[in-house]
């Protein structure tokens, strides 16, 4: 009893953990989604500002009028941070300013006319791969937006340092442990919350590059360049095409989902303890009580039932009851099966003498018929026997028409009646267990003739 109340709550308490188990993780990989989400848009939020800070200065009367000292002094004005600096490139891709120098100041070669073109062909912010800038000698990545005026078309250019975006991915204030990181198309890493010294500017692992290449948003299980276990969810901006990763290691993932799980199967535990030693003790109590009862219950029907000392237990009482009008009730239905039994044999004799006489008078009938046939033949053989001493002495032949057709009627039917006969004659045989077939073929048209004649 205990088994069969204890076990389905075991059972189910196992899948409910489950259950829980799989929300658990379901709620921590959500958060870790919603993390690269958040990440994602902060660094779109900073490309935006900034391509809106650059479409401001495109629309500058200094750099309309190509007036490009004066505009050089409003960029060094503007100047915010030294981890971001604004560029303008001419059409050729010649470098013609830098906010972090002094006008005049020799730069080096700009940037490559195809790609050039190419923002230009645009009227959208392109952001670049991750390059090294001949200047600072610093790896650097740049917001590129095209300038299209009257006297000439420019490239206006944001560039950043690492540092810039290893602030931005700390904005959201992941937990310490988590990594997240921020790579170009080129699988280059931009910014990263751990150890950016060491891992910015080198390629990213190749299975997360891969798996970013293929969809926009995704999740994988890799180890990180450090060498730690972690579940990664990735999201590729669209205004960027960088890639976001965050990487949770996956102890630290488990860990809410297992201590939650643990916490219920400690309670359910508990719980099952608890109900084990209390159906245990009263468990024992009702056994003995069902022991004296099934005592009881074997000499319902033998001897009389002992009453049962009162246990406190209403239903044990109640059995006990019940077994002695049963003990009643089996008296009583003993000796009306007795009588029924008495009845069963009298009708069974009766029945056997009854199938006896049938039996008998159906012998009767069967020997009935079979003299019946016979002495039946005997008067339709001197029939026959009279009407071919007519024919053999010719009177119906010397007599008219209806005279012969009379005969022949006569003739025929005597026949019809003698084949009868003979027929029931076969029936007793039949039915004797005398009757021998002897198959032969049958004229059916002959048949139908006489037949026909007959009717």
């Amino acid at each position: 009893m205990v088994g069969a109340v204890l076990l389905p709550a075991a059972i189910f308490s196992a899948v409910a953990l489950g259950l829980l188990l799989k929300s658990e993780r379901e709620s921590a990989h959500r958060s870790v989604y919603e993390t690269a989400k958040l990440v994602s848009l902060a660094v779109d939020r900073e490309l935006s500002r900034a391509e809106s800070a650059m479409r401001v200065l495109a629309s500058s009367e200094k750099l309309t009028r190509g007036e490009l000292e004066a505009f050089h002094e409003r960029l060094s004005r503007g100047k915010s941070n030294t981890q971001t600096w604004t560029l303008l490139s001419d059409a050729s891709g010649k470098l013609l300013l830098n906010s972090r120098l002094p006008y005049a100041t020799p730069l080096p070669p700009g940037t490559e006319p195809s790609q050039v073109a190419a923002i230009l062909a645009d009227t959208r912010a392109v952001a670049s791969d991750m390059f090294m800038d001949a200047n600072s000698e610093r790896l650097v990545v740049t917001l590129n937006v095209p300038v299209q005026l009257l006297h000439g078309n420019y490239v206006l250019s944001q560039a950043f340092l690492p540092e810039y975006f290893n602030k931005v991915l700390m904005q959201t204030r992941p937990p310490s442990n988590w990594i997240i990181g921020l790579f170009d198309g080129q699988a280059i890493s931009i910014a990263r919350t751990h150890r950016a010294q060491e891992f910015v500017g080198k390629p990213v692992n190749p299975q997360l590059f891969k798996a970013s290449r293929l969809v926009n948003v995704g999740e994988q299980r890799l180890t990180t360049r450090e060498g730690i276990e972690v579940f990664n969810v990735f999201v590729r901006s669209p205004v960027s095409g960088w890639t976001i990763a965050v990487g949770v290691p996956n102890a630290e993932l488990e860990a809410p989902a297992l201590r939650a799980v643990l916490i219920a199967a400690l309670g359910l535990v508990a719980t099952l303890m608890f109900g084990a030693w209390l159906a245990l003790r009263d468990g024992t109590r009702l056994a003995r009580s069902i022991d004296r009862a099934a005592e009881a219950a074997s000499m319902i029907g033998r001897s009389d039932v002992p009453p049962e000392p009162g246990l406190r237990l209403k239903e044990i009482d109640s059995l006990h009851e019940a077994m002695q009008k049963a003990h009643v009730d089996l008296l009583a239905e003993k000796q009306a099966r007795a009588l029924a039994e008495t009845d069963r044999e009298a009708l069974y004799a009766r029945e056997q003498s009854a199938r006896a006489e049938a039996e008998a008078q159906n012998k009767s009938k069967d020997a009935f018929l079979a003299m019946l046939g016979h002495e039946l033949r005997n008067p339709l053989s001197a029939i026959s026997g009279a009407m071919q001493v007519i024919k053999l002495t010719g009177t119906a032949e010397a007599g008219n028409a209806a005279t012969r057709q009379a005969h022949e009627i006569i003739e025929r039917q005597t026949g019809h009646l003698s084949h009868m006969v003979d027929d029931l004659l076969d029936v007793s045989r039949v039915i004797s267990g005398k009757i021998q077939l002897d198959c032969q073929p049958v004229d059916l048209s002959g048949t139908v003739r006489r037949v026909l004649a007959a009717l």
